[in-house]
């Protein structure tokens, strides 16, 4: 099987997630996108996030209507902060006959020389890489560029503004409604 990664910490999930991992599975021939939520990312260290057991809710809520999008929470019991390379290696193991492609934004690919093991990535794994605006990338060797028009938002531009509704577009529902419900990202 062939398995898409989408890797975030997902403080919250968002559309324009969902429409990323959507065009991923019509661009490659890929059977699932994991959503891997990253309890604490390394270069996230000092942002305040819910908790992973919040983010995992609100991520499963997010793609129960769609049988080839699966939350994952198989960073949950890992070292922290979440190295990506570490997750890898972790997930060949576990899953030895599976071929994992990674979705990256721009942003992330353009930085990708900063991470923990960054060849260790680039020699083992093919990377699906998505502009985000103001960073352009030009795919190299066992890259792929997702061509398209994607949702310009952020989850730090949601915590931000959820009182606004405007954000209520950006935000599946029931997603929406676990947020309110639980009151997070309340200022």
């Amino acid at each position: 099987m062939k398995i898409g990664l989408f890797f975030g910490t997902f403080n919250p999930i968002h559309q324009g997630h969902l429409q990323l991992a959507l065009s991923l599975l019509k661009a490659q021939p890929i059977n699932q996108v994991w959503f891997v939520i990253s309890p604490q990312s390394p270069f996230k260290i000092d942002q305040e996030m819910v908790s992973e057991e919040n983010r995992l809710q609100m991520v499963t809520l997010a793609l129960e209507e769609y049988d080839s999008l699966i939350p994952s929470n198989l960073e949950f019991d890992l070292e922290r902060p979440n190295y990506t390379c570490d997750t890898l290696r972790y997930i060949k193991l576990k899953y030895p006959d599976n071929k994992f492609v990674i979705l990256m934004g721009s942003d992330n690919y353009l930085n990708i020389s900063k991470w923990k093991d960054h060849q260790y990535i680039l020699n083992n794994f093919q990377i699906c890489v998505y502009n985000r605006k103001g960073h352009t990338s030009f795919p190299t060797k066992n890259t792929l560029y997702l061509k398209g028009d994607y949702i310009n938002v952020s989850s730090s531009y949601i915590r931000e503004n959820i009182s606004l509704l405007s954000t209520q577009r950006l935000l599946n529902s029931k997603v929406l409604g676990y947020i309110i419900k639980h009151s997070l990202y309340c200022k």
